[in-house]
Parts: C-alpha cells; structure tokens; sequence
C-alpha cells in the first residue's frame, strides 16, 4: 500500500510506501531528545539506537530549515543488530546554470546515472557521507542518494535527498524503494508555485545536506 501526498504550495505529487511516516524536523537538542524518546517508544527496535538517531534528526533539522523542506519522511528497515532508519527529504531550489545536465557539475565524488523518469529527465546520484553520532563523538557512515529535476516551465529545481546508515541494504532493498517513490512523482498540470518554499542550499547535487560530509 502506498500514500500519496499533494505537496502544496508546489504543485508536487509523490507516493510513499505504507510504512513510511511523517517526520517533525528540530534544531533544538532538547526536541530532538523528544523526538528520539517518542521514536523508541513507539518502535522498541531502535532502543539500541538512539546515539545514532540523536545525531541523523540533528542533520535533518538543520538541513530541513536551511532548505525549508517541503516534505520530510522516514521508514524502519530491519538491519543486523536491530532496525534503522531510512529518510527521504523533499524540497525546490534554484537550477544550476544548465540546468540539470549541469549536474554534478565538476565534482566526481558522486556515481551519477540519468534517467526519464515521469517526472522529467532525472539525475541521481549516490555516494556514501558521515553524520555526526549524537553527543558520544562520534561518526557513523550513511549512504546519500539525491534525485534532481527539473520544475516544468521554470527556473527550479525539484530535488529528493535520500539517506541512511543502513549501508548493507542499500543494494538488496533501499535503492529500489527509493526509485520507486522518485518515479512516483507528478507535477500538476498547472504550472507548480515554487515560489516561498526556497531552494534547497545549492547542493545541486555537489555536496551532502548540512551536517553530511562526503
């Protein structure tokens, strides 16, 4: 079962899975603990999570205000040693100079495939990043897809940012999920409103949402 969402002001459609959930974004440290207590609360597989999660919601809030993200949801995938979660970030922002076959432009870092997908020409691309672990110091490795397309009949940028430490299943589970809700996307036939949402801070597919080091 999927769940379809009218995006407003964008003019934006996109389906995900049943099992995905909205998520509230924070950048204060005392609602993020709130939100990692609901999270394991309401899902007892991730109690072994929450440095982990302390520090993905960090990233997430910072890079969902910077973007003013338009939609920001999450699913709990069972990995080895307990489940961990998966986040998809959905936001407008203003094209690079050539649009998107200017993408990624001069940065090789990142494995790019292009596709056409319902919602236009498309790039993906993946690399793998670093989100800081909670309060402990440390790090922990995530795997970043990005789609970006073009708005029709303007100058913006639809870009979805996926991203997870669930790096062992992004071959056998993930990668297909997220195609699948980047080929459910749909632009209303009349021309989408971007303007208000803001862009995206110009990764443009050069660089990882705020927090991510690639």
């Amino acid at each position: 079962m999927t769940a379809t969402t009218h995006i407003a002001p964008s003019g934006i459609r996109l389906a995900t899975p049943g099992d995905w959930f909205e998520v509230p974004t924070s950048e204060d440290p005392s609602e993020i603990a709130r939100q990692v207590d609901a999270l394991v609360v309401s899902r007892p597989g991730l109690e072994g999570q929450r440095e982990v999660l302390t520090g993905l919601l960090g990233v997430l809030g910072a890079t969902a205000a910077a973007s003013r993200a338009l939609c920001v949801r999450a699913v709990l995938v069972d990995a080895p040693g307990g489940q961990l979660p998966a986040f998809l970030m959905a936001s407008i922002g203003e094209a690079p100079a050539g649009g998107v076959a200017a993408i990624p432009g001069e940065d090789a870092s990142w494995l790019s495939r292009t596709f056409d997908l319902p919602m236009g020409p498309t790039v993906r691309l993946e690399g793998v990043g670093e989100t800081p672990r909670g309060a402990d110091g440390g790090a922990v490795a995530v795997s970043l897809v990005q789609y970006h397309a073009a708005v029709p009949s303007t100058d913006r940028l639809l870009s979805l940012v996926f991203f997870t430490p669930a790096l062992g299943l992004m071959d056998t589970v993930l990668r297909e999920i997220f195609h699948g809700i980047a080929c459910s996307v749909e632009f209303e036939a009349d021309n989408p409103d971007p303007e208000g949402t803001a862009a995206m801070a110009p990764t443009h597919g050069r660089s990882a949402p705020d927090g991510l080091t690639s």
